[in-house]
């Protein structure tokens, strides 16, 4: 904790007792945002806003986001703290294979389309790892009952999804 203290001391004042440990915390509790992306008031009607909380000031803040392209919920959302992704959803009336990126270090938040999923898909999980890669696992094909699940592990590789495997069994609704 020393290390990374005295890389924040600059930053932060640090108060007469506390630890390393402790301004550590307290430097990223400053930062921590709650994100809500999408989602639905009632079904069928899936929506475009996006609302930030300030957790330090525990308040909600103006979006810096611009819409996405598609008004879904359902979707996925992977972020290595930097960029933030959405990937699929249900588009209204049937599943979507949009995925989408916007920088968070930005000013001007915009969002980048990237590669479509190989098939329409929501309710599935997202990851994106250390060297920014995106993972999609499993999903279904609609939220209704009766909705087909798929048990597929893909990353997103040179502009191209790949399957990596598959899940022990076939699912949608993860995390």
């Amino acid at each position: 904790w020393a290390r990374a203290a005295a890389a924040l001391q600059w930053r932060l004042r640090r108060r007469e007792s506390e630890t390393g440990r402790e301004l550590c915390v307290r430097a990223n509790a400053r930062r921590q945002r709650i994100a809500v992306f999408g989602g639905s008031c009632t079904v069928g009607s899936p929506l475009y806003t996006h609302d930030m909380y300030d957790v330090a000031r525990q308040e909600w803040l103006p979006s810096p986001f611009l819409f996405t392209t598609y008004p879904r919920d359902a979707s996925a959302l992977a972020s290595d703290g930097a960029t933030v992704a959405l990937l699929g959803g249900w588009g209204g009336t049937r599943a979507v294979r949009a995925v989408e990126a916007a920088s968070l270090t930005e000013e001007a938040r915009s969002w980048k389309r990237l590669t479509p999923l190989p098939r329409r898909l929501c309710f599935g999980a997202a990851q994106m790892d250390a060297s920014g890669r995106l993972w999609f696992a499993g999903g279904g094909s609609s939220i209704y009952r009766g909705a087909r699940c798929h048990g597929e592990v893909l990353h997103l590789d040179g502009g191209a999804w790949r399957e990596a495997g598959e899940l022990v069994s076939p699912r949608c609704g993860l995390a």
